[in-house]
């Protein structure tokens, strides 16, 4: 937290900007942070309207009048009575978001934030909304390079855009506007590069992401296989406490939303929160009541994806993925015997799959893998996917030779299970 600057009230009542008992007023307001909200409801239209006139009229003292503001404004309420004022509100602000100076135009770009997220109805000028957005975005780069009052280092650029998005994303009409000018994939990106024991942008980023999963369409659709892998890692290595509270309301946010109970379990995330949940005490109950939810709703997915129901719908959509029970000797090894069902109709299936033209890469891949474990664990496995009614053994051949190196990879695995009997033995 940024130590509180003090306002120069006498030099501000000599300069005469502020009638007499506005400085007074305002002076009393700065000296009391703590019960900042009921002074400034004491005359919330004559302390915004001073407060406007201030910042436009101040240069020694602006840093200090931002931050008073900044201060105002972290009740959301009071930045009502901004709107309500006979001048533009933001137009002070937007003058110093354009400056060289970066730490007035950080705090300016919070405080623009804070006050379109409080606009009338229908009233939030987009191009401000998109000017803090590429603001922040440049921020989050590196490719601002202040000249004045510059950022110690590429961190404090990071943090001050994180800290402008952080408010900006509390409304939710922001959010999708904010998605669609790539802000998932730069708040990733913030994750993957910034500094593994910087637990302070972690937690800011992972915030913003929190209050964007909010929003139902952007956690059902928006939030990548990629991102909820690159989210389950820093729930298994970073001890922080803040950062494990905010991963957990994050993944809390996207369960039961498109395919991310899926992903989390793909990632490995469930096997950390079974142990984050048995091996340590918390002392905060929403940690505990997130921990509880998510795995035992994300256990009850484990059983369900491991189904052969789930796995027949997956085969005869043909739409393949790496899901857990393709990867799993025990699914493979308790319905082996499953496949034999409609005259080894799911055989039939992935053979298809292989033989078509226009099956992805990725349904190849996996279908190799499938065929090849269905030959290790069914007693008579081999003798049916080599027998020529299947065309299984030909088909997975062809495939030694494709162009795509996982492909090729899964195929000579499945060549390999079908000409060695003691696979087990081989792979040891």
């Amino acid at each position: 937290m940024d130590a509180v600057e003090a306002v120069n009230w006498n030099k501000i009542g000599h300069l005469g900007i502020l009638q007499p008992d506005d400085v007074n007023r305002l002076k009393e307001l700065s000296q009391d942070r703590e019960n900042i909200a009921s002074r400034f409801q004491t005359a919330p239209q004559r302390n915004a309207d001073c407060l406007l006139t201030l910042i436009s009229r101040v240069e020694e003292d602006r840093l200090a009048v931002l931050q008073l503001i900044q201060a105002v404004l972290s009740v959301p309420k009071n930045a009502v009575v901004f709107h309500d004022s006979n001048r533009d509100p933001y137009e002070p602000f937007v003058g110093i978001l354009l400056r060289p100076d970066f730490r007035a135009a950080s705090r300016s770009a919070q405080i623009i934030a804070a006050l379109l997220t409080k606009a009338p109805t229908g009233r939030a000028p987009e191009r401000l909304i998109e000017q803090v957005i590429l603001w922040a975005h440049k921020n989050l780069t590196g490719l601002e390079s202040p000249s004045t009052g510059s950022a110690t280092g590429n961190n404090e650029q990071i943090e001050a855009a994180l800290s402008a998005l952080q408010v900006l994303l509390r409304e939710d009409s922001f959010r999708i506007f904010y998605t669609s000018r790539d802000g998932i994939t730069k708040l990733h990106n913030v994750l993957r590069n910034s500094n593994k024991n910087n637990f302070e942008i972690m937690y800011r980023t992972i915030y913003c992401f929190w209050v964007l999963a909010y929003n139902a369409d952007i956690a059902d659709t928006l939030f990548p296989q990629s991102l909820i892998f690159t989210l389950a890692d820093i729930l298994k290595n970073v001890t922080k406490e803040k950062v494990v509270r905010i991963t957990l309301a994050l993944f809390r946010n996207l369960l039961d939303h498109g395919k991310n109970n899926q992903h989390m379990i793909e990632s490995g995330a469930l096997k950390t929160i079974t142990t984050l949940l048995q091996n340590k005490k918390w002392g905060d109950d929403d940690i505990v009541e997130d921990l509880q939810l998510l795995n035992t709703t994300l256990e009850k997915n484990m059983a369900l994806m491991s189904s052969f129901d789930h796995y027949k719908k997956e085969v005869l959509s043909r739409s393949l993925e790496w899901s857990p029970m393709h990867k799993r000797e025990s699914f493979w090894r308790e319905n082996a015997h499953h496949f034999e069902e409609n005259n080894f109709a799911i055989i039939n299936a992935l053979v298809d799959i292989l033989q078509d033209p226009n099956s992805s890469n990725l349904c190849l891949a996996v279908a190799c893998n499938d065929l090849g474990e269905f030959v290790r664990f069914h007693p008579r496995g081999r003798s049916i996917l080599g027998n020529a009614n299947y065309a299984g053994k030909t088909a997975i051949m062809k495939l030694m030779v494709h162009q795509d190196p996982e492909v090729q990879k899964q195929a000579l695995l499945a060549v390999q299970k079908l000409m060695v009997t003691n696979w087990e033995y081989l792979t040891k």
